[in-house]
């Protein structure tokens, strides 16, 4: 079971692996607030529990945790040939210069990367990853309260890279995830990630200010549904439209960089996901923005779902 615990919504999928082949046997989700103080937090297990055992049973299997916040970040590194205890010094000292916050808060783990290339200029490809340590054992924490045992966290840009590799036949890929809180953009080829990171575009953002311009009486569905087709209301229209490019400004810079500090490395196509994916005319904005094919990403595409009981529009 992948568990993704959002600020207001819980979400989960269960897949089974038969033959090299991925199955999905059961999603769940449900509006579940994130507690914001240790007040809520009885109430937030309860519910976190309920929802597991509703919608996957009681006999749980492996479980894995994503976590996703503005100071999760992959990045690949080429540093000299040393030791083991030298490398753990060095990795945090080169992932220090290159984030804008403080990584001392931070968790930071890395693996060696296999480079024939690497190796002949005595060099070490490394990945490194970090998220935010006191979010990693919160987590941990809520988890262990419900004697429910964590397989492995992971962190998102890690996930997207693993569900997106399969679709690229060759060269460099780039995948967007829209999410409510934030948006992640992850560049990568085949083999392995080169870069990542998460910045505060998400899509709840711009449901905010539309509701804020249509008043109390509107309603997310009303929202998602003015997303997907469009409107006529001209400042609706307008702050959309903004989102949207302010979206796919902040792709381009962070393709630009990805570009200067790989040399020659260029992305082939970007894989646009998560809520925001189904904005009506953001695959062509993104496309005409970074001038190369921008593809809407089916997260189930290649799975089985045959054991899901749901209609297409879901």
């Amino acid at each position: 079971i992948g568990l993704d615990l959002g600020s207001k919504v819980i979400k989960s999928a269960e897949l089974e692996f038969v033959n090299d082949k991925t199955a999905v046997r059961n999603l769940g989700i449900e509006d579940i607030s994130f507690p914001d103080n240790s007040a809520q937090q009885e109430d937030y297990r309860k519910n976190l529990k309920r929802m597991i055992e509703t919608c996957h049973g009681k006999a749980f299997p492996d479980m894995v945790l994503g976590i996703s916040e503005i100071s999760v970040r992959i990045m690949r590194l080429t540093l000299p040939q040393m030791n083991r205890k030298e490398l753990t010094k060095a990795v945090v000292w080169e992932v220090k210069k290159q984030v804008p916050f403080n990584i001392d808060e931070s968790m930071v783990d890395y693996l060696r990367i296999p480079s024939a290339q690497a190796d002949a200029a005595k060099k070490i490809e490394i990945m490194a990853a970090l998220a935010p340590r006191a979010v990693v054992l919160n987590r941990f924490e809520i988890f262990k309260a419900l004697h429910f045992s964590l397989t492995a966290v992971d962190i998102v840009p890690l996930a997207l890279y693993r569900l997106f590799k399969a679709r690229t036949s060759e060269g460099n890929f780039a995948v967007v995830d829209i999410g409510a809180n934030y948006s992640t953009i992850v560049m990568a080829e085949k083999k392995i990630p080169f870069y990542s990171r998460t910045q505060s575009t998400g899509i709840g953002l711009l449901y905010k200010a539309i509701k804020e311009r249509i008043g109390k009486r509107a309603v997310d569905e009303e929202i998602t549904n003015i997303l997907k087709n469009g409107t006529e209301d001209y400042e609706i229209q307008r702050l959309i439209d903004s989102f949207v490019e302010t979206l796919w400004r902040d792709v381009l810079r962070t393709m630009t960089f990805f570009s200067d500090h790989f040399k020659g490395e260029k992305i082939q196509v970007v894989y646009v996901t998560g809520g925001g994916a189904q904005i009506k005319g953001i695959v062509e904005k993104g496309q005409q923005m970074v001038n190369i094919t921008v593809n809407k990403g089916d997260p189930f595409a290649g799975m089985s779902v045959e054991m899901l009981e749901l209609s297409p529009e879901e």
